[in-house]
C-alpha cells in the first residue's frame, strides 16, 4: 500500500477518496479497499463510508522526527496546565498535530489531570530542561 495523496484521508471517506488517496501496485480497484480493510488501515462505516484507523493515521501523519520550535518550547515551558485543543493548535491544528499529541500522551510526556486538563509530565519537563528539541519516533507505531 502506498499513500498517493494525504489530502484525501479524512474521517469520513468515500470510494472516490480512497482511490485518490491510495495505490496498491498491480491490484484492481475492487481489491484496493478490501485490502485496506484487511490490513487494518480502514473501517467501513455505514453503507458507503470508510474511516481511517490509528494505524493509517500514524502511517500518514506521524513524522519520524519532530523538531520542537522555539515558540512551542516557550509555550510548553511556561504553562503548567493546558487543554488538548491548545496543544493541537500549538503543533499546527491538523491531523498531523492530532497524531503528534496522541503520541505525546501515549509516551507519557503529557498527562491528564483530575480537572480534565493536561499537564506536563516530569519526563517532558526534563526534555525541555535539558534543551533537547527533537522527538524521534518509528514510523507505523500505533497509539
Amino acid at each position: 500500500m502506498e499513500i498517493r495523496n494525504k489530502n484525501f484521508i479524512c474521517k469520513k471517506m468515500q470510494l472516490k477518496d480512497i482511490t485518490a488517496a491510495f495505490e496498491i501496485k498491480g491490484k484492481t480497484f475492487d481489491y484496493l479497499y478490501s485490502t485496506l480493510i484487511e490490513d487494518d488501515y480502514l473501517r467501513k462505516v455505514g453503507d458507503r463510508y470508510f474511516t481511517p484507523t490509528e494505524k493509517l493515521l500514524n502511517e500518514a501523519f506521524l513524522p519520524k522526527t519532530l523538531i520542537v520550535e522555539e515558540h512551542q518550547r516557550r509555550y510548553l515551558s511556561n504553562n503548567a496546565y493546558f487543554y488538548r485543543v491548545d496543544v493541537i493548535t500549538l503543533f499546527g491544528g491538523d491531523l498531523r498535530a492530532e497524531q503528534i499529541v496522541k503520541k505525546l500522551i501515549k509516551d507519557g510526556y503529557i498527562l491528564m489531570d483530575d480537572s480534565k486538563r493536561y499537564r506536563k509530565s516530569t519526563h517532558l519537563e526534563d526534555f525541555l530542561g535539558d534543551g533537547e528539541d527533537t522527538f524521534h519516533w518509528e514510523k507505523g507505531e500505533t497509539t
